[in-house]
């Protein structure tokens, strides 16, 4: 029977291994062994390992240990007994939850705890490039003490969910005393509980970011959890793209639709509705819906409304599998339809396909060239199979010669078949003809649009210019008519002038 640290060291090694990791950093972690506090079963051990340039953090939970187990965090430390007892936790950490591949290089807190380390990796047969464990500077213990705090925070708090202990103090049910059971539930989610109100309040900042009503709960209102019963009259309003969030006003809808957005998605394959906005083909005015070209899943009213929509599903589009072949193709023999090169075989299957679904059409110009690519190969592939016909030809041409300069009278040849490909040749070229003429219509569509965009930004231009001017006109008409007033202003005080001298005379 295997040995599971022989079975672990060896997917540990087996594990790909890089400089960098895949945001570009500086593929180092640093590990080191602390205490940590379950609200379930009280104090456990935690193997932390941290990435200290991208915060990301993996770790692995002993609870329930011995006394002596635990004592291994516990200062003075023993960092021949804590390697001995550590390590197989810290090469598990990386085996199942850092996902893809191994350290570069990684260090640990102290110079005792490296050598332990370095002498247990290298008993146990770990590649030699990852026994040389290093020590962490002081600015790499902030780093590791941070996200420590992080960690210890996510375990020291009750999951949603649970309903055995307050999401506020942590107090289970049992051992509550200001309050009897049943707890206080959140009214928006129902899965956070608290043993009082105060403490409710007091999570709230915390809790106000994972609160969510369940998509397809359509038993309360997804903006402030409130039943019919308990909202007014007026009946419960759902969202007109997903049909999963209910709410009991417009008002609480729009209060909420920022936070409900990034899950709200017409579920692929549903052809009834428009998965940008949501409208029917009866509420929309084209009554023709458009397929996504590559994955023929979801379907638009407009190629607007595809556009807009594609960030958020080209992260769901993939193009369905080839449908599963009943007869194998032949693989030998001569006849027509034979084809013994398995590249031109696969050549011929690849263009049918992408002749069936033409690929969609985003804003950018990825696809296009792709497409012209796939064109050019189909064209090489062409002039490779008029190439092997024509020596086909030749040699069918000459064997023919030869056997009539060989043959005697009374015994016949059974010349062997010559495969003909004019067929295939054909559709190839057809199949070529009707891309060239898609990919015309994409350019010409491509320069219609800039034409189009061109033409509305000079419009555009013109009528700020004759706002502008008109603008102009109308503050020079302004001055001219407060220079007026000012005048008569003036006229007016020098009558009056004019009049108190006379009165007082």
């Amino acid at each position: 029977m295997e040995d599971p640290l022989q079975r672990l060291v060896q997917s540990f090694n087996a594990l790909k291994r890089y400089c960098t990791t895949p945001s570009g950093s500086a593929n180092h972690w640093i590990f080191g062994l602390c205490h940590c506090r379950f609200i379930s079963s009280g104090l456990g051990l935690l193997v932390l390992v941290v990435h200290p340039p991208d915060q990301q953090s993996s770790f692995y939970t002993i609870e329930y240990p011995a006394p002596h187990i635990l004592a291994l965090a516990t200062p003075p430390y023993d960092f021949r007994k804590q390697a001995d007892f550590v390590w197989p936790y810290l090469l598990h950490t990386f085996c199942k939850n850092v996902p893809s591949f191994a350290p570069w290089t990684w260090s640990t807190l102290s110079p005792e705890a490296a050598e332990g380390f370095e002498r247990r990796l290298r008993k146990h047969g770990v590649r030699a490039s990852l026994c040389q464990v290093g020590v962490t500077s002081p600015e790499e213990f902030q780093e590791w003490d941070k996200g420590r705090i992080k960690v210890l925070e996510q375990l020291e708090h009750p999951r949603l969910g649970d309903i055995t202990r307050c999401h506020g103090c942590g107090v289970s049910q049992t051992a509550s005393f200001s309050m009897p059971p049943p707890f206080l539930s959140c009214a928006r989610c129902l899965q956070a509980v608290y043993h009082s109100n105060a403490c409710r309040v007091n999570d709230w900042k915390r809790h106000e970011s994972n609160c969510m009503v369940p998509l397809g709960d359509r038993t309360r209102c997804h903006g402030c959890g409130l039943t019919p019963q308990e909202s007014p009259s007026e009946p419960f309003v759902s969202c007109c793209r997903c049909l999963q969030a209910v709410y009991h006003s417009h008002e609480c809808q729009d209060n909420h639709w920022n936070r409900h957005e990034p899950n709200c998605m017409v579920p692929l394959g549903d052809r009834t509705r428009c998965h940008g906005c949501g409208l029917t083909p009866q509420q929309s005015s084209s009554q023709l819906f458009v397929a996504c070209g590559r994955c023929t899943q979801a379907v638009y009213h407009s190629s607007r409304c595809q556009n807009m929509h594609w960030r958020r599903h080209q992260q769901h589009c993939f193009p369905p599998p080839p449908p599963p072949t009943t007869t194998p193709p032949p693989t030998h023999g001569h006849g027509r339809g034979a084809h013994t090169d398995p590249d031109v075989r696969a050549t011929m299957e690849t263009s049918n396909e992408t002749r069936q679904v033409l690929p969609d059409i985003p804003a950018s110009e990825e696809e296009p060239s792709s497409s012209r690519s796939v064109v050019k190969n189909l064209r090489q592939n062409l002039k490779a199979l008029d190439e092997l016909q024509r020596l086909n030809r030749i040699a069918a041409k000459d064997s023919l010669n030869n056997l009539q300069r060989q043959s005697t009278p009374g015994v016949s040849e059974v010349l062997p078949d010559i495969p003909d490909r004019e067929e295939e040749l054909s559709a190839l070229r057809s199949i070529v003809k009707n891309m060239d003429q898609d990919l015309k219509a994409l350019d010409e569509l491509q320069r219609r649009n800039r034409i189009s965009a061109k033409d509305q930004l000079n419009n555009l231009q013109r009528q700020f210019t004759m706002r502008v001017s008109t603008l102009a006109s109308s503050v020079n008409k302004m001055d001219k008519n407060l220079q007026k007033f000012e005048d008569r202003g003036g006229r007016l005080a020098s009558r009056e002038s004019r009049l108190a001298q006379l009165e007082a005379q």
